[in-house]
This record gives structure tokens, sequence and C-alpha cells, in this order.
């Protein structure tokens, strides 16, 4: 997902991938064999999306993905769904010491839209960057 390609048109066939651009940036995995799998490329930034609490925050999951976003050098923002349900305390404890690594953290909830036009802002924002 992202790659940039050269396309060809193919008669009959509508057309082909001729080549595959240099990606500037890729987010990938390893899977079970120990082989890397590619999930995004060319990314403008990553937008971790969390519940605060069903299902259950899991701060070591956002740290990863805090990680590999760090590794390839993309814009890192939390966004935390369902808050309208309550934040525990040791979430707020978990964002709280996000946000004082200066990490942009966007709350949302059923009830408010201010996080939906924050969202919407960031990705107007980066609309012709590339994907989130």
């Amino acid at each position: 997902m992202g790659d940039a390609v050269e396309w060809a048109e193919a008669q009959g066939e509508g057309g082909k991938i001729s080549s595959v651009l240099k990606r500037t940036n890729a987010l990938v995995r390893l899977d079970p064999r120990g082989q890397e799998q590619l999930l995004a490329a060319n990314l403008t930034g990553l937008l971790i999306v969390v519940a605060a609490q069903r299902p259950p925050f899991h701060a070591a999951l956002v740290d990863r993905y805090l990680v590999a976003a760090t590794r390839q050098r993309l814009k890192a923002v939390i966004l935390v769904t369902k808050t309208d349900l309550g934040v525990p305390a040791t979430v707020e404890r978990e964002l709280a010491s996000r946000a004082r690594l200066e990490l942009h953290v966007i709350r949302l909830n059923a009830t408010d839209v201010e996080g939906t036009h924050e969202v919407r802002d960031l990705l107007a924002r980066s609309e012709n960057a590339g994907p989130w």
C-alpha cells in the first residue's frame, strides 16, 4: 500500500504496472517466519489509533508504533477513541508521559466533535504530501 508506480497502457487489458518507484519510507513487520512484510510505504505520518479502554489500552503496542515511526522519520500522532466512556487513570498517565515527549495526542468521543475536526485538519494539511 502506498507504492508509487509507473503505468503502461496494455491493449485489451486496461494497463499494467511497468515499474515500482523508489520508496521514501516503508513500514514493515516480521511475519512468523522472520520475513519482512510490507504494511505501507511512502507515508507522511503514522496515526496510531487506540481505544481509551474498550478494547484495553496497550502502552507497549503504542510504543512499538512510535519506534516504527521514528525509525522511518515519520510524524506520529496518537488518536485515542471512546474517551466519552471514561479514560482510566493509568491511561491518562501513559498519555501524559507521551505528551511530555511532545507527541501529539488527539482525543475522540461520541459527544464532542472537536477531536474529529482536529483529525480532519491534520489530514487536510497533509493531503498533497501522501497517505497517513
